[in-house]
């Protein structure tokens, strides 16, 4: 880890006003692997027959991670109840954690901290905070403006 370098993984549920978060020292595979099954085998989603999260391109996020952060049994469990979807690429601004990701750096985590337990401690609280006020992510996607971000894949018509 570097001097005062942490990792955030966010987790937001957005239509139902609920987020996680946690911190870490590095971000690996593994770590992934680990926080997609603190949030699988959270209280919320126990019952689920899937849980479907869109990811970014980071570590690969497909089934080999579960492979090599549990016992087999285990990650097959995982495999099954997971369905990792990846955004496009150059297309992050599609995630909506990403949103959420923007207002905790604002709202918590813009002085410097001096350890990880303070920042994981600002973090905690900050979710809570945002759970308790059921607070929303205003995010408006409209297809104009897919069309707009995304021009070169749509052709042009002519009449």
């Amino acid at each position: 880890m570097r001097h005062g370098a942490c990792v955030v993984w966010l987790f937001v549920e957005p239509l139902n006003w609920w987020r996680t978060a946690n911190v870490t020292a590095q971000r690996t595979a593994v770590d992934w692997a680990r926080q997609v099954q603190a949030v699988a085998d959270h209280p919320r989603y126990r019952q689920a027959e899937c849980l479907t999260l869109v990811c970014n391109h980071l570590n690969g996020r497909e089934y080999p991670p579960f492979y090599l952060a549990f016992p087999p049994a285990e990650a097959c469990r995982l495999t099954q109840c997971v369905q990792p979807v990846l955004t496009p690429q150059h297309g992050s601004w599609l995630n909506m954690a990403k949103a959420e990701l923007s207002v905790l750096t604002r709202q918590a985590l813009a002085p410097r901290m001096e350890t990880q337990a303070a920042v994981h401690a600002q973090v905690a609280a900050w979710a809570e905070a945002r759970n308790a006020a059921q607070a929303g992510i205003d995010w408006q996607f409209r297809a104009v403006d897919v069309r707009i971000r995304l021009k070169k894949l749509y052709p042009i018509l002519e009449t």
